[in-house]
């Protein structure tokens, strides 16, 4: 609700991340992108591959929402939210890489900033996800936890393999 959101600005966040259930919810990101700026706004989108097809998920990708991948990207780019956050399922937290053709299927036909989270387990896996996709950034967690690398490590890495990023 608007008096969640409202909360969470209140006590210092910048931006709030909705999740697939407001997908289409044109009500709440208009009261937010009112209020706070569409850049305020990341849109989540949880996936699942079955069968090469690519369905949308929520409450923690056990309830099926949506199977067409064109309505989903009609969606998001005609919605009011600053950045879209796509997450593979499938390869959340296996450290096997990210899933590189479905994110460059989906962040090349939406129009927003299109954060990837989802399977890197190194940083070559990173640099795959900017060299083989239009991602405009890669959301990761397990891979600092598992490893003695740290976050300069990792764009040290990328700035030595071409890609730009914010130091």
């Amino acid at each position: 609700s608007i008096n969640d959101v409202d909360l969470y600005f209140k006590n210092g966040a910048d931006k709030i991340i909705l999740g697939n259930c407001t997908l289409g919810e044109n009500i709440l990101i208009s009261e937010i992108s009112k209020k706070y700026g569409n850049q305020s706004i990341i849109q989540s989108l949880d996936f699942k591959i079955n069968d090469g097809i690519v369905s949308f998920y929520k409450d923690s990708g056990n309830k099926q929402i949506l199977t067409d991948l064109d309505q989903a990207i009609r969606l998001i780019n005609s919605s009011n939210i600053g950045e879209v956050l796509i997450n593979s399922i499938n390869k959340d937290g296996s450290l096997l890489g990210f899933d590189i053709p479905s994110f460059n299927l989906i962040s090349k036909n939406i129009s927003k900033p299109t954060l990837c989270l989802g399977g890197a387990g190194n940083w070559s896996h990173i640099l795959d996800l900017f060299q083989k996709t239009t991602a405009s950034a890669a959301c990761t967690q397990n891979i600092f936890h598992f490893t003695e690398e740290s976050i300069n490590s990792l764009k040290n890495f990328l700035v030595n393999n071409d890609i730009n990023i914010r130091k």
